[in-house]
């Protein structure tokens, strides 16, 4: 099996939401990292370890479809949108129509652009949250600041470094691209 295999699809509004088949293994292994993490940093119960880390690998998720509802914002904005999402073993990957013509660059970039904008926005959002209830339950407390890690290290920053599979990557790609159509 792929990858790209599907173990389940439905819809939300016009949008369809797929599972990978790598999908339950990568969750697994994601609460068995945060639990070791939350083992070695803190001296809280292994209870409330194996609760936090299960919500935290979810939260994870979430952090991701919310990464690319910034996608499907700016995809819908320059008029090519998103066809779904596909959950994936850690991440979760915009799909665009099979027969999508051949676009410009500048939309390929603005679109990969929208995830990290507005992942940039609900991580501002999250300290600003974070500032007014320095004091909530531990377990609350924990998920906020994980919210506002993942969502500034991966889904902001980390979604901008240049590799192939993020969105930096994709930038950078149609950004030479543009650069070579512009000299020749």
């Amino acid at each position: 099996m792929t990858q790209n295999q599907t173990k389940a699809a439905f819809q939300v509004g016009r949008y369809q939401i797929s599972i990978a088949d790598s999908f339950p293994l990568g969750a697994l292994c994601l609460w068995m990292i945060i639990n070791l993490v939350m083992i070695v940093t803190t001296a809280a119960p292994y209870g409330k370890i194996l609760v936090f880390g299960a919500g935290a690998a979810l939260l994870h998720f979430g952090v991701e479809t919310l990464h690319n509802v910034g996608h499907a914002l700016a995809a819908k904005w320059v008029g090519h949108p998103m066809q779904g999402i596909r959950i994936k073993a850690l991440l979760v990957q915009s799909i665009y129509p099979d027969d999508e013509p051949t676009l410009p660059g500048a939309i390929h970039i603005k679109r990969a652009l929208g995830g990290p904008a507005f992942s940039a926005l609900l991580t501002l959002l999250m300290w600003l949250l974070l500032q007014q209830i320095p004091y909530a339950n531990e377990i609350w407390q924990w998920w906020l600041r994980f919210f506002f890690w993942d969502s500034l290290l991966i889904a902001t920053i980390g979604a901008l470094v240049p590799l192939p599979f993020t969105d930096g990557g994709t930038v950078l790609q149609y950004w030479r691209t543009k650069s070579t159509q512009s000299d020749a």
